[in-house]
């Protein structure tokens, strides 16, 4: 349900077609690396990785999607906590990034 909410908010806020915006499974060209690496180690780290791909107009993207199977192992993120981090680091980004380009 989490993931479902912020691929929306995600595509709503940015005008990005990313789909699924927390799957933590993503390929990439080295070469970009410098350009996508968010500041942070935390449980948003892909998130922020996929989207910087996603708004930076020198860099191609494409999701292949996966079906889904249930999770084995114990579960780190936190719904409350963890949700409340990532929207309020969310909108702080798109703040930051829409002052800075002038949008």
């Amino acid at each position: 349900l989490t993931n479902t909410f912020f691929s929306w908010f995600t595509r709503k806020l940015f005008k990005v077609s990313l789909k699924d915006s927390h799957s933590g499974m993503f390929v990439f060209r080295k070469k970009i690396l410098s350009l996508i690496t968010p500041p942070n180690q935390g449980m948003d780290f892909g998130y922020f990785m996929k989207l910087k791909a996603y708004l930076n107009p020198k860099i191609k993207c494409a999701e292949i999607h996966i079906r889904y199977n249930k999770r084995s192992g114990r579960v780190k993120y936190r719904a409350f906590s963890d949700s409340i981090s990532i929207v309020i680091k969310t909108l702080i980004f798109f703040f930051k990034n829409t002052y800075k380009s002038g949008r």
